[in-house]
């Protein structure tokens, strides 16, 4: 483990609170710091890497990158293993779903105490918050997918209110706690934000590589990309409960406008 100290210098008079945003806006060679303690000279300063997490203890409140890479391995299973098994038969995605779900939130919310992953229902204030960003994909996303040819205009509104619970249940919460719950917030511990969404954006968007189609598909890439990085930064603004409605409008629209 690489871990180490450094201490930055501060002039008398200069109160607590301020050390304290001395030390959490001062970085070194890409690394952040953590405030260790502020007092009347100087400000102490833990940096950490990426590297460093898989050394570290199992802190309370803070991913691991064990952690992570743990998440990550169950997440390929799901992807990739398990589903090739037809024990549930219709019923194996929405089995894997949710088992996925409850493992996470039991490990991260109970055991972690991440209260960032705390689960709760959206209101009239999240649908407010998540409309501009709503309108920004639609206006970006549909014409790319057209052009491309993953999109085929085909309405169909006879199941509307089914398509979206079904979504928000089985897929867009699944996925908003794996991939911004739990990956964006491990390298937010350690990267600036847009570098965090972007890095978490480009891994969303390759997972859906062998999706919606012949294997690679690109076009299915570059869309959960854009897509991405619009529920990494409301996530980021907001947290979790609009990035799961917000992720949930977008296949929603997809699957009762477009085949």
């Amino acid at each position: 483990m690489s871990r180490y100290e450094d201490f930055i210098w501060v002039g008398d008079g200069v109160s607590a609170n301020a050390k304290e945003q001395i030390g959490k806006r001062y970085y070194s060679k890409g690394k952040r710091g953590t405030v260790v303690s502020a007092t009347d000279l100087c400000v102490t300063v833990r940096w950490d890497s990426v590297w460093d997490s898989f050394g570290e203890k199992l802190e309370k409140g803070r991913i691991s990158g064990w952690e992570l890479l743990a998440a990550l391995l169950i997440w390929v299973g799901f992807e990739y293993t398990i589903r090739t098994c037809s024990f549930f038969g219709k019923a194996q995605y929405h089995f894997e779903s949710m088992a996925m779900i409850w493992l996470l939130l039991f490990y991260f919310c109970d055991y972690k105490k991440c209260a960032w992953l705390v689960p709760a229902l959206p209101n009239f204030r999240t649908f407010a918050n998540i409309l501009p960003f709503y309108g920004a994909l639609a206006f970006v996303l549909i014409p790319i997918g057209i052009r491309t040819g993953f999109l085929h205009f085909d309405p169909d509104f006879s199941r509307v209110l089914y398509v979206f619970l079904m979504y928000f249940i089985f897929v867009a919460t699944v996925e908003e706690i794996m991939w911004r719950g739990v990956v964006q917030k491990f390298f937010s511990q350690y990267f600036k934000s847009v570098t965090t969404i972007v890095i978490t954006s480009v891994m969303f968007g390759l997972i859906h590589i062998h999706k919606g189609g012949t294997f690679p598909n690109y076009s299915y890439v570059l869309l959960a990309t854009i897509a991405g990085t619009a529920y990494g930064y409301v996530f980021k603004k907001y947290g979790l409960r609009e990035s799961i409605l917000l992720h949930t409008l977008v296949d929603t629209t997809w699957h009762s406008f477009f085949r």
